[in-house]
């Protein structure tokens, strides 16, 4: 049975950039990126010994670096295109959530800092160009509808990410006989999650050449008429 004016319209996701950016690559990258705030914390104060106090104020080096990114973002995506930006910035992403997973208690902390402010900026930039390619091709009637959507999209995706994140510590866990979470433990989950951006990085190569490029201000004016 079917409505003509459903509660919640699934019509934006036969819009491919939208359903690329929404479900398949964006829910990846959202998995892999949602989940490191509860992980990071774990990783500073179980595998590496910072106290609570320590690790919340290394924790500031991945939010500001998170803030610092979105004065940066347009001009990126106007100079080279969603597409270029959101792969490249996806191997990047891949590459620093795994290099959280490799962290050990004896890394300065210049380099500590330096991996979570990076995946701040990282993260930034990834989440702002996929939720603005995903209405590239939204026609306006369809953007109510849509926004709706990728609310309801994100919030399942963060409760996705801590449950898978909390599944791998106790597999992990588990399959090690141990009493105790360890920062192998830790190491496991941040690899899984280290695999979901590459697969989301991977799937974002579908992602037409053009793709935002009017949103992006790239789009070629029109020809003058005479």
């Amino acid at each position: 049975m079917s409505t003509p004016e459903p509660l919640i319209s699934l019509d934006p996701f036969r819009v491919p950039t939208f359903a690329l950016s929404t479900i398949a690559a964006g829910s990846y990258m959202r998995l892999a990126v949602d989940a490191m705030p509860f992980l990071l914390p774990l990783l500073l104060q179980v595998g590496l010994g910072y106290d609570p106090l320590q690790a919340g104020s290394l924790m500031l080096a991945y939010f500001i670096g998170n803030m610092a990114m979105k004065s940066v973002t347009t001009p990126t995506l106007r100079r080279f295109g969603f597409r270029a930006v959101l792969v490249v910035n996806g191997v990047i992403s891949a590459l620093l959530v795994a290099a959280c997973a490799v962290l050990l208690p004896w890394i300065p902390l210049w380099a500590l800092l330096l991996v979570l402010a990076l995946s701040g900026l990282s993260r930034s930039m990834e989440f702002t160009a996929l939720s603005s390619v995903a209405f590239a091709d939204i026609e306006r009637e369809r953007r109510g509808p849509a926004s709706t959507l990728i609310s309801i999209v994100q919030q399942m995706t963060l409760v996705l990410a801590v449950a898978i994140a909390t599944l791998a510590l106790k597999l992990s866990q588990w399959l090690r006989a141990g009493d105790a979470m360890t920062l192998f433990d830790l190491q496991v989950a941040i690899g899984v999650m280290a695999v979901f951006a590459a697969l989301s990085t991977a799937l974002l190569l579908r992602l037409p050449g053009d793709a935002g490029d009017e949103i992006a201000g790239r789009a070629a004016p029109a020809p003058a008429q005479r």
